[in-house]
């Protein structure tokens, strides 16, 4: 939503009404309007960080599709509310402790649920009301497929998911999708028709100031960057920019 407009000041308005001496850590609301899968990128890359119990509320496209459920999920000791549009399948490592699909009295009619519904559970849920009185339990959530990688014979098709602030294009790739062709076999990345790389480096100091580098970065996930520059500007490299990687 950005911090231009009067939407995030009334929720944690509305949230410190409810609990005045509540802790609001703001990760970020920057994410590109709409974009499912950089909210994903940026939420999984830091909310384990965070103290036990603490509630995150994932926003992301939130109001696109009242017909999907809102729901609260229990993992790893985090709690997590969001809409059942997919993102929790990009967000979650292994399957959550809890699904709770939130009643719907609670989730009545309205044209900004980040507020009327979601911040509403986060303050019911850490006034220590038992997540089991918000809704009921469900087995699944929605999950997305699409935005993950392709496997072919002898190579691996994924797309740019996310830009960060030093213009490094993160893909959607995996080193566990590279192992299973495996170990150390040679490649050749294709990121545009006018730029190849032959190597994966371990860090982006492995090439000279300036030059391209492609790596695993402390995310996990594979991206092509410029050493001390930006990949992004440089390569032309954006969200969904497709990258190739070719066992040779």
């Amino acid at each position: 939503m950005g911090v231009r407009d009067p939407h995030l000041g009334s929720v944690k308005g509305f949230i410190l009404t409810q609990i005045p001496n509540i802790q609001i850590v703001d990760i970020t609301h920057n994410v590109t309007p709409f974009n499912i899968a950089e909210a994903a990128y940026i939420i999984r890359n830091c909310y384990l960080d965070f103290p036990p119990k603490t509630i995150h509320i994932v926003a992301v496209d939130s109001d696109s599709d009242e017909n999907k459920d809102i729901l609260l999920i229990h993992y790893k000791n985090q709690y997590i509310i969001a809409r059942d549009n997919g993102i929790i399948s990009l967000i979650l490592e292994g399957a959550p402790d809890k699904i709770i699909k939130l009643h719907k009295k609670t989730t009545t009619e309205t044209i900004f649920p980040l507020k009327d519904v979601m911040a509403k559970a986060a303050c019911s849920l850490a006034k220590n009301l038992n997540e089991y009185d918000l809704g009921n339990h469900v087995k699944d959530y929605c999950s997305i497929t699409t935005l993950n990688p392709i496997l072919e014979n002898e190579m691996i098709r994924g797309t740019v998911i996310y830009i960060d602030n030093y213009g490094n294009a993160v893909t959607n790739i995996r080193k566990s999708h590279l192992e299973r062709f495996g170990p150390d076999r040679p490649v050749t990345v294709h990121f545009s028709k006018k730029h190849v790389l032959n190597k994966i480096s371990a860090n982006y100091s492995d090439v000279e100031v300036g030059e391209a580098v492609c790596l695993f970065g402390s995310s996990g996930l594979f991206e092509v960057a410029i050493n001390k520059g930006n990949a992004s500007q440089l390569l032309g490299l954006q969200l969904r920019t497709i990258v190739l990687i070719e066992f040779i």
